[in-house]
C-alpha cells in the first residue's frame, strides 16, 4: 500500500493498536529526528533477499549485505517501509516464506550512538518491530531476509 505520511510517533501508536510489540530501540528509531515519513501516496517498491543467499555465516555481515544491494543496483530502503512491512505481513505469512525477520537496509539511524536498522520480526509473543545494530562487521543469522528499494 502507499504511504500515508505517518510520523514515527504515529507508527508507534498505530502498530501498538494492532497488538504489535515494539522494542525500545525501535521506538528510539521512530522517535528520532532522522526518521521522516515519505509523502502520502508514495509507493515503496521493495525487493528482499533471503539471508541464506550467503552460505557462510562469516559472509553474512552488514558490509557484505549492503555491497550486494549496491551490486544489484538496489537502493537503500526508506525506514518507513519496514513499518509498512510489519503492518502488512502477518507472522503466518512470514512463516510461510520461511523467515523469522525482514531487516530493512536503510540509512542507519543512531540509537545511543550506535547505528540501527528497523526490522519486522515474528516471535512466539506475536509480531514485533525491532531495531538491530547495523555495525559494518556485524553478523546476521540465516533465518531472515533483507529488504531494499527498487530503483
Amino acid at each position: 500500500p502507499p504511504s500515508e505520511g505517518v510520523t514515527g510517533p504515529q507508527w508507534i501508536e498505530r502498530l501498538e493498536n494492532q497488538d504489535k510489540q515494539l522494542s525500545d530501540d525501535a521506538k528510539a528509531v521512530l522517535n528520532s529526528k532522522d526518521f521522516k515519513p515519505t509523502a502520502p501516496g508514495f509507493v515503496h517498491r521493495i525487493v528482499a533477499l533471503k539471508a541464506t543467499f550467503w552460505k557462510r555465516d562469516s559472509d553474512r555481515t552488514t558490509k557484505v549485505i549492503q555491497a550486494e544491494g549496491v551490486l544489484r543496483k538496489w537502493l537503500e530502503l526508506h525506514p518507513e517501509a519496514v513499518c509498512i512491512i510489519r503492518e502488512c505481513f502477518s507472522d503466518k505469512q512470514l512463516e510461510k516464506m520461511g523467515i523469522f525477520w525482514i531487516a530493512g537496509i536503510h540509512k542507519p539511524i543512531g540509537v545511543c550512538g550506535r547505528p540501527h536498522f528497523l526490522g519486522a520480526f515474528r516471535r512466539d509473543g506475536g509480531g514485533w518491530l525491532s531495531a538491530d545494530w547495523a555495525s559494518p562487521g556485524g553478523g546476521w543469522d540465516d533465518d531472515g531476509a533483507f529488504a531494499w528499494s527498487l530503483p
